[in-house]
């Protein structure tokens, strides 16, 4: 009697292990699909899901032109990230106001994908301040290449005309002067400059709402913030102070 009831017990005991799910991955769990009482079926019934999110990874596509420019790059320059294969990345979200997260490349497929002439790529991010969620929308960009020095401004001094943006630069009498420019890309809250623009040149920042074209205005040099680079690499030279002051 004493061993039929030591076997009831440890076949409840192996009955009540059952019920517990441990998972192979850490990360966060979603809402229950099934409540207590519901019929569920062995490897039929989901039950939840979970993701991981640290370190996270982020799918994207790389296109022909690209993937060619990147592999002449890597090839011609040696560089250290082609000599390893891992080549880094910076990521940054949609709102571009969060400090990039750095990860590397981890997967590239072997084949180009025939329907849309892009090639698929992944990449490790670590994720410590949990700021990515799965299924979020990230700029990446691949840091190589050679340095280049870049003109800045700040985002808030661009002005839009016709199609056509500009800027409010200050002449040697104080006068607001239109000047048109071509842009390039955007970083960390600044453009880049790529023509009608010196490093001498005095930009209006703040207030440019009140300024009319060849009226004199008050200035009060801004005090530039720390340097920002603007280039295919991630070891620039620092943008001149001139460009980032402004006046009022």
């Amino acid at each position: 009697a004493a061993a039929a009831a030591a076997a009831s017990r440890d076949t409840a005991e192996l009955n009540l292990g059952f019920t517990r799910i441990n998972s192979k991955i850490s990360g966060r769990i979603s809402r229950r699909m099934v409540d207590p009482g519901n019929l569920v079926m062995a490897d039929t019934t989901p039950l939840t899901t979970i993701v991981s999110l640290d370190p996270i990874y982020a799918y994207f596509d790389v296109d022909e032109r690209t993937l060619l420019r990147l592999r002449r790059i890597m090839q011609q320059e040696q560089t250290e990230a082609a000599l390893s294969s891992e080549v880094p990345v910076e990521v940054t979200l949609a709102d571009e106001e969060t400090a990039p997260l750095w990860g590397r490349i981890n997967f590239l497929d072997n084949q180009v994908d025939p329907a849309t002439g892009t090639l698929l790529a992944r990449a490790i991010v670590g994720n410590p301040r949990g700021m990515l969620s799965p299924g979020l929308f990230v700029r990446l960009r691949v840091p190589i290449g050679s340095p280049q020095k870049a003109l800045l401004v700040h985002e808030e001094a661009l002005q839009s005309d016709q199609g056509q943006r500009f800027l409010w630069v200050i002449d040697d009498d104080d006068k607001a002067i239109y000047r048109q420019v071509k842009i390039g890309k955007q970083t960390e809250g600044k453009r880049v400059i790529l023509n009608g623009l010196k490093t001498s040149d005095r930009v209006i920042v703040k207030g440019v709402q009140r300024v009319r074209r060849n009226k004199k205005v008050s200035p009060e040099l801004l005090e530039p913030a720390a340097s920002v680079v603007a280039s295919d690499h991630q070891g620039s030279e620092p943008v001149a102070p001139k460009a980032q002051g402004g006046g009022r």
